[in-house]
């Protein structure tokens, strides 16, 4: 076999990975979520006053820079170490320490919310995605 063909052969696998990395594995970690999760997923927004929400195990508050109140619950799964999105019930699976380089075969938290802000990776099937920053 020539050295050309090797080298192209590492060619296509690196976008190939790439592929799945980055397109595939979001995609099918976000379809798992919303079969899994259909009904669990629910920020409380539905609750428009303070006393429903309390009411009902909510968090009446600002999230983040939004300029009004709303009704947040916090998941039951908050804090459980999880691989992939479809294992926490607020749908995203969330990588910790170092966000400046995606990493191959990271573990995450469930947040506490299914709204989050600031600075985020998140991690589908051991792998992470690009650092977003949500204000």
């Amino acid at each position: 076999m020539s050295i050309w063909k090797i080298i192209l052969f590492i060619i296509i696998a690196f976008i190939f990975f790439n592929i799945f990395r980055f397109m595939l594995f979001p995609t099918i970690d976000f379809v798992l979520t919303s079969i899994m999760h259909k009904t669990e997923v629910t920020n409380f927004r539905e609750f428009q006053t303070k006393e429903e929400c309390v009411k009902n195990g909510g968090d009446w508050r600002r999230p983040g820079p939004w300029p009004k109140e709303i009704c947040r619950k916090k998941m039951d799964d908050s804090g459980k170490i999880c691989i992939a999105g479809f294992q926490c019930k607020a749908g995203s699976c969330l990588a910790e320490g170092s966000l400046r380089k995606e990493a191959l075969f990271a573990v995450g938290k469930c947040p506490a919310y299914t709204l989050f802000f600031g600075c985020i990776q998140k991690v589908h099937f051991g792998f992470t995605s690009n650092t977003i920053c949500l204000d």
